[in-house]
């Protein structure tokens, strides 16, 4: 939308219009306004508003409430679509979309007309044609349903990208990649969209959207701040999956086929709050019961937040060369047992893929010239890493209600490392036997 607005208008006037293909169904766009901000605000991102959606690991009574009021959010819905339809002229251009309002909105595929955008449309300097398809011949372009070609001078392919791919090619090893991605029919499989429960030495801030990018992705730096200064531990590998899994549920059924982009969307101020109890700050940040209820969460919210935390003294210094936006960086192995004082919380809040870039650090001579050292080191300290958790967790003075007993078949030992064992004979017949 702001490519063919941005072009200068003695370039592009009636005379010579700049066409826009659009190749998929049509987006909600909103007047680009402040009625139109403050109002989407006050629709769908207060705490009320809240009320009317599920929320990951919601209690019975919310989940009860949310589904008493999904009619109201219809309606609501149905009430902005109406007045968009009246103020744009969506239906004279083919503009109006398919999907509900609300579901454009909780996959974060809404956007602002440009300024000027309309007036340019209205007075043919840009012209809009809807085709799934398209091929190049010497005249420019030919449009799938028509037979004349379209004059063509410079051709802008405005195709996006695809974050989770960026992140799988930061790696070479495939082990890493596959942890990275996770299944295909699954969101990135990441805690609290930052960390990755089997890879603690990268942390992924803004892959994850919100239709306020700014204020979630820095409460998520400071939330990594945190967990890099000591001030707080993660949960188990295993409790990480669980609520992985229980967010990815959730994103799956909000954002529909725009799952892998992880929107929060419709989940943004439950989010923060989440954010906030794990460094032990307020999540309420209003002031009084009207507004917490019905004011909009903005940037200006969190404005405090970093003055509310405590000054650890004891903590160690935040290394700096750690872990930041899509990137992975290498420590030896001494560098996690400083952020853990006990070995419990260094089994529980790390995986055996933690070590193994430290070990390649320690043995680099031997491990520059085989293909299969870092594979073969992930899948042993695996097995091992399988064996101290099932000691932990099965201990007596740490057992969780509704462990298995001492009698009972150890599955959860069982499959980590037959997995881990797989992975090692895999990468094993793959370096002597060849694919």
């Amino acid at each position: 939308m702001e490519l063919p607005k941005s072009s200068p208008e003695e370039l592009t006037g009636p005379k010579y219009p700049c066409t826009v293909i659009q190749r998929t169904t049509a987006h909600w766009f909103l007047p680009n306004d402040s009625i139109s901000g403050y109002g989407l605000g006050l629709l769908y991102f207060n705490r009320m508003a809240g009320f009317l959606d599920h929320k990951p690991g919601e209690t019975f009574l919310l989940g009860a409430l949310a589904t008493l009021l999904s009619p109201l959010r219809l309606g609501i819905s149905k009430l902005v679509e109406c007045y968009l339809k009246w103020r744009l002229p969506l239906k004279k251009y083919g503009l109006v979309p398919k999907y509900r309002f609300y579901e454009n909105v909780y996959s974060c595929q809404i956007g602002m007309i440009p300024d000027n955008f309309v007036n340019r449309l209205e007075d043919g300097s840009i012209v809009i044609k809807s085709s799934s398809g398209f091929g190049f011949c010497r005249q420019g372009l030919i449009i799938d349903g028509e037979t004349k070609p379209l004059e063509t001078d410079i051709v802008i392919f405005a195709t996006g990208f695809k974050g989770d791919h960026k992140l799988k090619n930061i790696f070479e090893s495939p082990v890493f990649q596959n942890y990275i991605m996770g299944s295909p029919t699954s969101t990135l499989p990441l805690y609290r969209q930052i960390v990755h429960p089997r890879i603690p030495q990268l942390g992924i801030i803004g892959y994850s959207e919100s239709l306020s990018n700014l204020t979630t992705s820095e409460i998520r730096c400071q939330w990594l701040t945190q967990f890099l200064g000591g001030r707080m531990e993660l949960p188990s590998i295993t409790e990480m999956e669980k609520d992985i899994k229980i967010w990815d549920e959730y994103i799956k059924k909000y954002n529909g086929k725009y799952f892998r982009r992880s929107s929060i969307a419709a989940a943004y101020i439950c989010y923060n709050d989440q954010l906030c109890r794990d460094m032990g700050r307020k999540p309420r940040r209003k002031k009084g019961i009207f507004a917490e209820l019905f004011e909009p969460y903005a940037a200006q919210d969190y404005v405090g937040l970093t003055d509310e935390m405590p000054v650890c003294l004891s903590c160690p210094e935040i290394p700096l060369g750690f872990l930041m936006i899509y990137t992975l960086y290498s420590f030896p192995p001494f560098f996690f047992s400083t952020l853990n004082t006990s070995t419990t919380s260094l089994v529980k809040a790390t995986s055996a893929v933690a070590f193994e870039p430290g070990l390649t650090w320690l043995l680099r001579e031997w491990f520059s010239t085989s293909e299969i050292g870092p594979e073969a080191v992930i899948a042993i300290l695996g097995i091992i890493t399988a064996i101290n958790e099932h000691i932990i967790d099965t201990a007596p003075n740490e057992r969780h209600a509704g462990s298995a007993g001492p009698s009972s078949f150890p599955y959860g030992l069982c499959i980590p490392a037959l997995k881990d064992l797989e992975t090692l004979v895999e990468v094993v017949a793959e370096q002597y036997y060849g694919g």
